[in-house]
């Protein structure tokens, strides 16, 4: 009796361990159902937005079905690239206030602490040019072909370079030079420095034949650059100014100035709608004191202001 006590215990046994077994073999698979089906709506999350499991310090991020996906490098459709055209314009419009209404010296630290700013406004500036009858730099250019083919030009405020890549390839020597400096530009200040030989005494040792200020007498300083382009100069050497028709308050006293510091007006061509032109002679003279003639030249160039097209 005691021995079959015994054996049913142990048959008990044996069948409680294979009861328990089949247990937990039963709840692994029901874990392993729950965890698979975690996994598939992880990834379904992660495919169309907010369903997918947050980690730890993960983000949640808006679902990518309900966010326009605008590609820089597809077409646009025509209310995107109006305002697209729209928030370029205003950009442009901002930069062009800044250079205009502050000293080059300023303008040089925007440019140097935010480089995409003078990309930007050139790209502005270029499509404001579109709707000129003549390129100003155009004009200029046939002025300079009458130059000997060895003259040196300075092209003061260059932006990137474009009275050099039209004249360069003619054998002409021009040298460029901006707040921005890229493979055809020198990086300077014009009202500042310009980094070429030259001093305001008789004997200067310049070697610039004609320095060309192409809309470029932007800053609250502008008749420093045209004092450094006169220092630069050869004798006898030329300044050329294209400038934008609407900023002149007083043309007569404009030219006044400029001849204060140096130069005789050879030329003034204001047959275009758009910019009048202006040739100069670097003259040997004293020159006045400097202080009045910065005074003088105060409100004479009125910032240039594009309209919001």
């Amino acid at each position: 009796m005691k021995q079959m006590h015994e054996e049913d215990v142990k048959g008990a046994k044996d069948k409680q361990e294979k009861k328990e077994k089949w247990e937990n073999k039963k709840n692994q698979g029901k874990t392993r159902e729950r965890e698979g089906e975690k996994e598939r709506m992880g990834k379904k999350g992660g495919e169309g937005g907010r369903n997918t499991p947050m980690g730890k310090g993960q983000k949640d991020v808006p679902n990518q079905k309900s966010t326009p996906n605008i590609r820089t490098n597809s077409k646009l459709t025509p209310l995107q690239a109006k305002m697209k055209a729209s928030l370029s314009g205003a950009r442009f419009r901002w930069i062009n206030e800044q250079l205009y209404t502050s000293s080059a010296s300023s303008a040089h630290e925007l440019m140097r602490s935010q480089p995409n700013l003078y990309e930007d406004y050139h790209a502005g500036f270029a499509a404001q040019l579109v709707g000129w009858p003549t390129p100003p730099l155009d004009a200029l250019a046939v002025l300079l072909q009458k130059l000997p083919k060895t003259a040196l030009i300075a092209d003061l405020g260059s932006g990137p370079g474009t009275l050099a890549k039209k004249l360069v390839p003619q054998g002409r020597k021009v040298l460029s030079f901006d707040l921005h400096p890229d493979d055809w530009v020198t990086e300077a200040d014009f009202c500042e420095r310009i980094p070429l030989p030259g001093s305001e005494g008789e004997e200067s040792g310049a070697i610039v034949d004609a320095c060309v200020c192409c809309l470029s007498l932007m800053g609250t300083d502008w008749i420093c650059g045209v004092r450094e382009a006169r220092r630069v100069l050869v004798a006898n050497g030329q300044l050329l100014v294209a400038e934008v028709t609407s900023r002149f308050t007083d043309v007569s006293n404009f030219v006044q100035v400029i001849e204060s510091v140096g130069f005789r007006m050879t030329k003034k061509d204001d047959g275009d709608t758009h910019f009048m032109l202006f040739v100069f002679e670097k003259v040997d003279k004293d020159l006045e004191e400097w202080e009045e003639v910065v005074q003088r030249a105060e409100g004479l160039l009125k910032p240039c202001e594009y309209k919001r097209r």
